[in-house]
């Protein structure tokens, strides 16, 4: 797999219980969410209901942060309140409720894949460090962004960046704002 640069206005949006939801990808790229055959999943959701019950997802590590406002999350034995741009990493199989109208940025990881969410944020330049993770996933939902590793690569706005078997990066913009990466190590095939 190469480097790709998936453009926002290919994403696939469809209906859920509290809002909508967004496929930023998946991967591999010929599998279904509902059959939860995935190794990792990206996407952003609106939530319009005040209060909302998560998809019970066993065996999935679930990644979320909130976007545009803060969103308090409910389990069976805490409570997590998160501001924008905080990840908060839990069991996808936990029950989940959440209170808040927000936008959100997730990432699912399958029980073979390991990883995690960071967000950043960029005033100039940022560079991210390859350590274990063969491949990187950066989205910025609102600045663009100028990647650099064995090339350079221009994501607008919105735009998702995926970057396999890459170097070290370096991620720089003319806006100030918040980013995301994902660094997933994806088993051998």
């Amino acid at each position: 797999m190469k480097t790709k640069i998936i453009t926002k206005d290919t994403f696939k949006t469809s209906l859920w219980s509290g809002g909508t939801t967004t496929e930023l990808y998946i991967y591999p790229e010929n599998s279904i969410y509902k059959n939860k055959d995935f190794w990792f999943r990206l996407s952003s959701a609106t939530v319009e209901l005040e209060k909302s019950t998560f998809t019970p997802l066993e065996g999935i590590k679930r990644f979320i942060a909130p976007i545009d406002a803060s969103l308090l999350l409910f389990h069976k034995d805490k409570s997590v309140e998160l501001a924008p741009y905080e990840c908060y990493a839990f069991d996808g199989g936990i029950e989940t409720t959440s209170e808040g109208k927000v936008t959100d940025f997730n990432l699912m990881l399958s029980k073979d894949v390991s990883g995690s969410l960071e967000s950043y944020f960029l005033e100039k330049t940022i560079k991210i460090e390859n350590s274990k993770e063969n491949c990187f996933l950066i989205y910025a939902p609102e600045i663009p962004l100028c990647v650099v590793g064995k090339e350079t690569y221009h994501l607008s706005s919105g735009d998702l960046g995926l970057f396999f078997e890459t170097p070290d990066l370096t991620v720089s913009s003319d806006a100030t704002g918040y980013f995301f990466v994902a660094k997933i190590q994806l088993p051998k095939q």
